[in-house]
Order: structure tokens, then C-alpha cells, then sequence
């Protein structure tokens, strides 16, 4: 029973991985070799497999709404900017 459960979440972690680098047989197999929460822990913690990208610095490994490095985001806007267009 506990083998059937731990494939069945190591499939789960696999398909949490689909978007990301590794993809879903690197997840899938980290989590039955190590256990379905490292391999989660391991996918969190790695890129996607195609980041959005800034179009205002040209970071091309961004992948938040706000980019890292010129701290704006896809229409040229600070968080600052934005809030004040809200207030």
C-alpha cells in the first residue's frame, strides 16, 4: 500500500514538474529515488522552462510579474507607478 502511494505522489510531483527545467521524468524519478517531497522541493526551487522575460532591461531570465533587475513590469511600470495609478 505505502508503495502505490509513493508512486502515485511521485507522479504527482511529476507533473508539477511539467513546466519546469527538469521536466516530468526528472521529477517523476527523483521522487522515487529520494521521496516525493524532496523532488518537490527540488522543482520549486527551479527555473521554468520558458520565462516571460523583460522587455524594458532584456533579462531573459525573469519570471515574475515585476522584473529583478529594472524592477518594472510588462507595460514599463514600477510597483510604485502602478499602485499610484490605482490610488
Amino acid at each position: 500500500m505505502y508503495i502505490i502511494v509513493w508512486i502515485v505522489l511521485a507522479a504527482l510531483v511529476g507533473l508539477a514538474g511539467t513546466n519546469r527545467k527538469g521536466g516530468f521524468w526528472k521529477a517523476f524519478i527523483i521522487g522515487l529515488l529520494l521521496s516525493p517531497l524532496v523532488a518537490l522541493i527540488l522543482i520549486i526551487g527551479s527555473g521554468k522552462k520558458n520565462p516571460i522575460g523583460c522587455k524594458n532591461c532584456g533579462n531573459k531570465h525573469n519570471e515574475a510579474e515585476y522584473c529583478g533587475l529594472c524592477k518594472k513590469n510588462s507595460q514599463g511600470l514600477t510597483r510604485e507607478e502602478t499602485s499610484a495609478q490605482t490610488a
